[in-house]
């Protein structure tokens, strides 16, 4: 069980990297004027914290987030410390500010283990039949553009099996980029929500992924001719063929 972290370990421990930590332990403690011996036990804590979460993180395929956890963690009791101890206002609005950014950082990474996994997911990249399905919701969703068109229309413009085009609209309409009005399907155009927007948005995502966790996720789509398509299934054989000869 432990192989893993010691092969990790060894790939990143030698003589260069030891050394470079002692040099920058001294230059920290030239620059602040403090005793070697605490810069040492500081950058020792963090070493410990931030860097051996990394090496686990590494050697047992987990998510980055673990790192971010290990971070949130160092720098929310780095800033109490410092807030406790430092005698003056600067020091303890600083020591103030790093408690509360580390405590983002913190419920972030966790937030984030747990409801999207602590494995880090799977980078196999896609196989010949999920590149066509794409290929094709892209064409569908460029023809929805010029105007909106209802599934048997789609069927009867493009020329592929009709479950390959409804897999197409499913594939749409999954990613919330395709909706119903009526009969007809139309195109959602997104914005761009401009920086402020996207910087509140990621400082709130910590408590967004705690309420989209728990809204449910249809499984099923119903097609307008009544039959249920099912959103995870398999491509057919005709379109895997189609997607070979389209290739070549």
């Amino acid at each position: 069980m432990l192989a893993p972290l010691r092969r990790t370990l060894r790939e990143r421990l030698d003589r260069r990297s030891v050394g470079m930590a002692v040099l920058v332990v001294l230059v920290l403690a030239w620059i602040t004027d403090q005793n070697p011996g605490n810069v040492l036990l500081t950058t020792l804590l963090s070493a410990v914290l931030v860097g051996g979460s990394e090496v686990v993180a590494d050697a047992y395929d987990l998510r980055g987030e673990i790192q971010s956890v290990a971070s949130g963690l160092f720098v929310t009791v780095s800033g109490v410390a410092l807030a406790l101890l430092d005698s003056g206002d600067a020091g303890v609005a600083m020591g103030v500010l790093f408690a509360v950014g580390g405590a983002w950082m913190l419920f972030d990474g966790v937030q984030t283990l747990r409801h999207e996994g602590v494995r880090r997911p799977d980078s196999t990249p896609a196989d010949g039949d999920e590149v066509y399905r794409q290929y094709l919701a892209r064409r569908v969703r460029e023809r929805l553009r010029d105007r909106p068109h209802t599934r048997r229309e789609l069927r009867e413009t493009f020329e592929e099996t009709p479950e390959a085009v409804d897999d197409a609209l499913d594939h749409l309409r999954e990613r919330d980029l395709v909706v119903r009005e009526g009969s007809a399907f139309v195109p959602v155009e997104r914005s761009d929500p401009g920086p402020v927007r996207r910087a509140l948005g990621r400082l709130a995502r910590p408590v967004t992924l705690e309420l989209d966790d728990g809204e449910a996720t249809p499984a099923d789509h119903t097609t307008t001719d009544g039959a249920v398509d099912r959103a995870g299934s398999s491509p057919s054989g005709e379109r895997s063929s189609r997607a070979v000869e389209r290739s070549r």
